[in-house]
């Protein structure tokens, strides 16, 4: 895919994440979470991905989900999706802490989480700790919650 192309959907995922989050609407609501309230999407991300499930943490997404991702580039699909984890996952000591509790805006049809959170991995006898923003788009599907759009960037 051409840098251009990156750039656009790029710009085009954060618009919508922005117009979800912050556009007013009154059949909305917002929660913001306290304590181990996370909501089970999130909690099944990171322990998949805290316990290194290939299949598992792949099928979180929607077969046709876009993840521009932390550690790589804007991936489209599961196959994608999977080749990035599978990279990841090859990190020593990877695990991933949420940073306070999520902030989560529910519409009618979606679900939009925001927040931070700290990737942990060991590499060359060093204990790396990478903060970053998240923002997970979810959709329940036949009575089962699928991401459909993830982005993720590094919090300097």
């Amino acid at each position: 895919m051409e840098n251009r192309t990156k750039i656009v959907l790029g710009l085009a995922a954060a618009g919508v994440v922005a117009y979800l989050v912050f556009r007013p609407k009154k059949s909305a609501s917002q929660t913001n979470f306290s304590g181990d309230a996370v909501p089970k999407i999130l909690k099944d991300w990171k322990d998949n991905f805290d316990n290194k499930r290939l299949e598992e943490i792949t099928n979180n997404y929607t077969p046709d989900g876009i993840l521009v991702s932390t550690f790589g580039d804007i991936l489209n699909g599961r196959n994608e999706i999977k080749d990035y984890f599978a990279r990841l996952f090859k990190k020593d000591n990877l695990s991933v802490d949420y940073l306070g509790n999520p902030y989560v805006k529910d519409f009618k049809d979606v679900k939009v989480y925001t927040g931070l959170y700290q990737f942990n991995y060991l590499e060359n006898g060093k204990m790396n700790n990478v903060k970053a923003r998240y923002s997970f788009i979810s959709q329940d599907i036949d009575g089962k919650t699928y991401i459909f759009k993830q982005h993720s960037s590094i919090a300097n």
